[in-house]
C-alpha cells in the first residue's frame, strides 16, 4: 500500500498546523535531495526515518533550507539524558515507541527531546534560524496514519 499523495501533506498539515505550501515545497526539496522515500508514479512506503526526516525539515525556517537543516539537526550528538546517538535516531525511537507524552522542541540554539523516558539535548549550527515545537504524540499519531503495517519497524 502507498501513501495517496494527499495523505502526507494532509496530514502533515492536520498534526502540525503549518500552511500546506509549506508543507508541499518542502516534500518536494527532500524528495529532490533523496532524504525520504520517492519515486514515479508512486512514491514507496514511508517508513519511521522518513517521518523523523520530514519532522526535522518541517523545522526549518524555509522549504530552501529544510534538507540542510534537517540533515544538520538530525546528526546531532545527543549531550544529555539517556537514548539514541543522534536526533533523528531518537524520533525514529520515539515512533516506534508505545504512545507517550512528552515534546519536541528546535531552537536556533538547542534540540530538546522530552519525555518520560528520554532528555536529549544537542546545539543547533551557528546561523540556524528556527523555532518549532511538537508534541511526541503528534509524531506518533503522523507515523500511525502514514506508515503501513509492514514499515512501522523499518
Amino acid at each position: 500500500m502507498r501513501v495517496h499523495t494527499d495523505l502526507l501533506p494532509d496530514t502533515l498539515v492536520s498534526e502540525t498546523r503549518l500552511p500546506r505550501p509549506f508543507i508541499n515545497q518542502t516534500i518536494r526539496q527532500m524528495k529532490a535531495a533523496g532524504r525520504i522515500s520517492a519515486g514515479r508514479p508512486f512514491a514507496p512506503p514511508l517508513t519511521a526515518r522518513d517521518i523523523a526526516r520530514l519532522v526535522l525539515a518541517l523545522s526549518a525556517a524555509s522549504p530552501g533550507t529544510a534538507v540542510n537543516h534537517e540533515r544538520d539537526v538530525g546528526r546531532l550528538a545527543i549531550s544529555e539524558g539517556a537514548g539514541p546517538p543522534a536526533v533523528e535516531a531518537a524520533i525514529v525511537s520515539l515512533i516506534n515507541a508505545p504512545p507517550t507524552s512528552g515534546q519536541i522542541a528546535i531552537a536556533s540554539s538547542f534540540v530538546e527531546i522530552r519525555s518520560p523516558e528520554l532528555a536529549a539535548f544537542g546545539s543547533l549550527p551557528a546561523g540556524a534560524n528556527t523555532f518549532f515545537v511538537i508534541p511526541i504524540a503528534a509524531v506518533q499519531a503522523i507515523a500511525r496514519t502514514l506508515l503501513t503495517k509492514e514499515n512501522q519497524h523499518v
